[in-house]
């Protein structure tokens, strides 16, 4: 009969699964995940990376036991599987952002932590570094969920294909978001709302290298300034960073400013169940200002805010599901 691990053996796997992030962090950064892909030998890996081979022979096991690593024939080089899914296309770019977004917040909410006058909730716009790399994984994550998400909206793609065209994001942050809608639709204009000023500045910088043509216009305004009307083919809504009053002000805003077959989307990013993803979603979701809001609560505001058909969509178990809203025609 099995045991149940203690709670010093809990704490040991967390503890090492940090240095598993820490580590794919540092090889990211150093170009390791993209030379990893082409294979290599230690020296060389060490050279292309610019460490030590001991920097390097250490990182090579630590994902060795991770199952990652082919080291055959002398040259060392991802799985398949590990390549697939840390250094191809899409997926990679998330999976790099998603980390490096992750340690970022985390090193964040350590300094605020140390101020027992500082509260904890609400989304910072405050530390570039930080605001950056949301924006960043914002746009790995939406490159990767958009076209799928698309498919599931029947008439989306017609509407924004045609002239004039147009999608709003509430809570834009850096424009990550932004700009992977605007490359996804290359003919649409991106209509981003956010106050923060360091957020601005960083989607200014990041704007100006996406190559996408002066389409994405920023206003540095909360969603209850919100004043369009029958304009957007398509709406996005952070709402996992928006408190109760202030979500459910901008979702009725958004319905007026959708044309009319326009469509909603928003992510729940909080999921109920004893599992220890579910458990830390609603942690995170608490920390970004959002609450204990699921998916079936954001259904029933955006019905309450005017949309006939609210519904929530099939994703995998333990991942952020799509809420999708339609205006009526």
């Amino acid at each position: 009969m099995t045991s149940e691990p203690t709670v010093q053996e809990q704490l040991g796997k967390h503890f090492l699964g940090a240095w598993v992030l820490t580590s794919l962090e540092i090889a990211s950064n150093r170009g390791l995940v993209a030379a990893l892909a082409e294979g290599g030998t230690v020296e060389s890996l060490a050279d292309a990376g610019r460490v030590s081979v001991g920097v390097v022979r250490g990182l090579i096991d630590v994902f060795a036991a991770q199952g990652w690593i082919d080291a055959s024939n002398d040259r060392v080089r991802w799985t398949d599987p590990a390549r697939t899914a840390l250094a191809v296309g899409a997926a990679g770019a998330f999976v790099q952002s998603d980390v490096h977004t992750t340690l970022e917040q985390h090193s964040a909410l350590w300094r605020r932590v140390r101020d027992p006058g500082d509260a904890l909730e609400g989304w910072r716009a405050i530390d570039p570094e930080v605001v950056e790399a949301q924006a960043r994984h914002s746009e790995a994550a939406n490159a990767m969920i958009l076209p799928r998400v698309a498919g599931m909206l029947p008439g989306l793609a017609e509407r924004l294909a045609q002239d004039g065209a147009a999608i709003l994001d509430v809570g834009a942050g850096g424009a990550g978001g932004a700009i992977a809608f605007a490359r996804m639709f290359p003919t649409v204009r991106v209509v981003g709302m956010e106050p923060s000023p360091i957020a601005l500045a960083c989607a200014e910088r990041l704007i100006s290298g996406a190559g996408v043509n002066g389409r994405i216009e920023m206003r540095g305004q909360l969603g209850d300034k919100l004043v369009d009307e029958n304009r957007y083919a398509l709406a996005y809504v952070a709402q996992m960073f928006f408190p109760d009053a202030a979500w459910k002000d901008a979702a009725a805003r958004v319905f007026r400013a959708l044309e009319p077959g326009g469509y909603f989307i928003t992510l729940a990013t909080c999921r109920d169940g004893a599992d220890l993803g579910s458990a830390v979603s609603r942690l995170r979701t608490a920390l970004w200002g959002g609450g204990r809001r699921f998916a079936d609560a954001i259904v029933r505001d955006l019905q309450a805010a005017g949309f006939p058909m609210a519904q929530v969509a099939p994703v995998p178990p333990g991942t952020m599901a799509p809420v999708f809203a339609r205006k009526g025609s």
